[in-house]
């Protein structure tokens, strides 16, 4: 048993156990209807990740005697202790169940000799776990995995104005990705500039959201997935692939853009070549 002394808003005790205590409860734990874009439709999937593969280990979530959810843990190549697979059951929510799971196995891993830093990652979409993990110390990294962001916790953190222009960035690319006209408008500055990879562009808030307008009625399939980010001072640099069904939109893309006062003023999309690596010195 886990137990860092925490309980939820009605008092219950929050612990972390191993699943063979009540396996069967932990596999029919499952989230709301609209939260399962973002996790399994069952604990019982996280349950099978853990048994077949060798990185994740399962615990069940109790409050008091009640197994109420599962969370999973894992060490990766780098050191880093990882945590995943939080899931609490609908008819437990909105009761702090997920605040004290995450605090209480977070607590946890930090104890262990080995362990300095803590990460986790959620979808950018998922405005209740990012307000979750910010309000424990998570910030980000600047680092995406299977395009979600990924956030940490520990000595070894990254200055606190990359995690903002990291965190600008990636929320205007989701914005790309959804063809969200009215979040892309609010994350650029009145002067933003954009310049496609022929060097051509637009200039201008008003000029350059009409332009993604017209892409988007052209290519409504178009997604970029951002695979590394690096801040240099105001630029940040982004390496990654297009996604689109037309050939000359898909494939290996690098970004660049520059971010003032959590407002974009330049996106610049670039074609990843060797030369356009050197450039921006990157390694091939």
């Amino acid at each position: 048993m886990i137990d860092a002394g925490p309980s939820h808003r009605r008092g219950r005790h929050v612990t972390l156990r191993d699943v063979r205590d009540d396996w069967r409860a932990v596999a029919d734990v499952a989230p709301r209807d609209d939260q399962r874009d973002f996790v399994f439709a069952l604990a019982a999937r996280y349950l099978l990740l853990s048994l077949l593969g060798d990185d994740w280990e399962s615990l069940a979530v109790y409050a008091d005697d009640t197994a109420v959810g599962h969370v999973m843990w894992a060490v990766d190549d780098d050191g880093s202790h990882w945590i995943g697979g939080l899931v609490i059951d609908a008819t437990q929510q909105g009761l702090g169940l997920g605040r004290a799971a995450t605090g209480t196995l977070m607590t946890w891993l930090l104890e262990k000799p080995a362990c300095e830093v803590v990460r986790l990652s959620y979808h950018p979409h998922n405005i209740v776990a990012a307000r979750l993990y910010a309000g424990l110390g998570f910030t980000p990294t600047g680092e995406t995995v299977d395009d979600e962001i990924v956030v940490q916790y520990g000595p070894a953190q990254p200055d606190g104005a990359d995690h903002d222009r990291a965190a600008t960035v990636i929320a205007f690319n989701t914005c790309i990705n959804d063809g969200d006209l009215d979040g892309i408008a609010a994350l650029m500055a009145p002067d933003h500039t954009f310049v496609d990879s022929s060097g051509a562009g637009e200039r201008g808030r008003d000029a350059v959201v009409a332009a993604w307008s017209r892409f988007f009625d052209r290519f409504p399939d178009y997604r970029n997935v951002f695979e590394a980010i690096d801040v240099r001072d105001d630029l940040v640099v982004v390496t990654g692939r297009s996604e689109c069904p037309v050939e000359a939109l898909d494939g290996p893309a690098i970004w660049t853009a520059r971010v003032r006062d959590g407002l974009v003023t330049e996106w610049r999309v670039h074609d990843d070549t060797p030369g356009q690596r050197a450039a921006l010195g990157l390694r091939d």
